[in-house]
């Protein structure tokens, strides 16, 4: 199971937590996927969320955002704020007296799905386990929001968790934003890049995975999340007829590990080499787990990414998850129902 640091760039819709957690984009790069889709919801698609959010109970402040039953409904500037808060929640479902994110325990694994770089996309169905991971939770909870039934998982100490309708919605916003993450699709004995050290980016977790989590969605976005979620709609424009009508998870999966074979593991300075066996390690033992040729190596995080390129790529990521979350919450709140994925 991967497990990070939330770090850097927390705005004001964000929970704080300080304990490791299973993570991607960090705070802001969930938030702006988030705020992206809202800008493409239908009015029936923003009427069932509001509906949804305003009929359960509110641990998040979603009322204060969204307004109670019988209130008009929302601003467009509301429903987004909502959404990007509703999107950081499944890194950080509740905090300790300490102020420390509560264990996400049965709900870790399902955000990420860890294919071996030397294996190629083939071997998702092989790697996902027993359901629990980010391209079968999706279709699940896909079908659970348009049929209305609760989740009920059997979590290690062997009693029962239910997540009702409103809490899967935030796990399927969340879960968009981290299907395009590269890294959440692609393992190469090293927890998702988590054990790869990384330097060139002060302030940011000195680790691969970290450095494409916040580092360089940092460096490729300025300004307020609205002006941001503005320039990259207009940046990618062309693209959103064909990106949206791409919303299979296992699709997209297989797109991120493509990515981040040729983009990502393909120019770090120096290379990474590719592990030609599958090693499950934990970032918590990385010192012990992982080979090496991965514990001893260190990229040159600026010279590899630090770029016109990466960051445009970075961009065109929370642009495909943005217009793609919103297509799938617009098929669910339809009311056409018929079939079992979108």
């Amino acid at each position: 199971m991967r497990a990070l640091i939330r770090f850097g760039l927390v705005s004001l819709f964000a929970l704080s937590c300080s304990m490791p957690v299973v993570m991607a984009w960090g705070d802001t790069g969930h938030q702006l996927t988030a705020r992206i889709a809202a800008r493409r919801l239908t009015e029936a698609a923003r009427r069932g969320i509001v509906a949804l959010v305003r009929g359960a109970d509110d641990d998040i402040g979603l009322k204060s955002v969204l307004g109670k039953t019988g209130d008009p409904q929302p601003s467009q500037a509301k429903m987004s704020a909502a959404m990007a808060r509703m999107a950081t929640w499944p890194d950080c479902m509740g905090t300790t007296p300490e102020g420390n994110c509560k264990a996400k325990g049965v709900t870790g694994p399902w955000h990420f799905v860890d294919v071996g770089l030397f294996e190629g996309p083939g071997h998702l169905a092989e790697r996902c386990g027993e359901g629990s991971c980010i391209t079968e939770m999706i279709p699940r909870l896909i079908s659970n929001l348009r049929s209305g039934t609760n989740l009920v998982v059997m979590t290690e100490s062997g009693t029962t968790r239910t997540f009702k309708p409103d809490r899967q919605l935030r796990f399927l916003i969340h879960f968009l934003g981290d299907l395009h993450q590269p890294l959440h699709s692609v393992t190469n004995a090293d927890a998702g890049g988590n054990c790869v050290a990384t330097t060139g980016f002060p302030g940011f977790k000195p680790q691969l995975h970290a450095t494409w989590d916040s580092a360089l969605v940092a460096g490729a976005t300025s300004g307020t999340q609205g002006s941001v979620v503005t320039a990259i709609l207009n940046e990618f424009q062309s693209e959103e007829a064909t990106v949206s009508s791409v919303t299979d998870a296992a699709q997209i999966a297989n797109e991120s590990f493509a990515l981040a074979k040729s983009e990502l593991y393909g120019k770090t300075i120096p290379l990474v080499p590719t592990i030609d066996h599958f090693v499950h390690v934990s970032t918590s033992k990385c010192s012990t787990q992982a080979p090496p040729e991965i514990a001893t190596i260190t990229v040159d995080g600026k010279a590899s990414f630090e770029n016109t390129q990466t960051h445009k790529l970075v961009r065109e990521q929370l642009f495909k998850g943005g217009v793609r979350l919103a297509a799938i919450l617009n098929d669910v709140f339809s009311g056409d129902h018929d079939d079992a994925t979108p």
